[in-house]
């Protein structure tokens, strides 16, 4: 790819999300460190900028960025959502803004929750905890 002039490419492991996430195909945590070996190689091997998700986003620490952390999702209808694969929305950035969106209430209950932004299991941590990040959102 590189001879090809390609310089960035982004590899997206497997998060369950949807309706009928598939659980079997996430990697598990061995897995996840075989892969993270596999790509530190090839930056330092190739002449290409990889970036690895959702890893790159946890950084050392092991913590999401979402529910605006660092980042937050809007949806093709306006809803503000603590990430993509999280579709729980408690407000419409049509009413509140981008703004009033990261200063969200719920997304703040989130923040104040530093477990829900820790992964243990798959890749997103939210996924691991969508059920608490439900009640949460039926408080706001």
């Amino acid at each position: 790819m590189t001879a090809r002039g390609c310089a960035v490419g982004f590899l997206s492991e497997y998060v369950p999300c949807g309706l009928n996430p598939r659980l079997d195909w996430a990697l598990d945590e061995d897995l996840r460190v075989e892969l993270r070996k596999k790509i530190l190689k090839i930056r330092i091997e190739k002449p290409i900028t990889i970036v690895q998700f959702p890893q790159d986003e946890y950084g050392s620490d092991n913590t999401c960025s979402a529910a605006g952390k660092s980042s937050i999702h809007i949806s093709s209808q306006g809803s503000i959502e603590p990430c993509p694969f999280v579709p729980i929305s408690t407000e419409s950035i049509r009413d509140v803004g981008l703004i009033g969106a990261c200063k969200s209430e719920f997304m703040k209950a989130i923040r104040k929750r530093p477990g829900l932004l820790k992964r243990q299991k798959f890749a997103c941590a939210l996924f691991e905890h969508m059920d608490e990040i439900k009640k949460l959102s039926e408080k706001y």
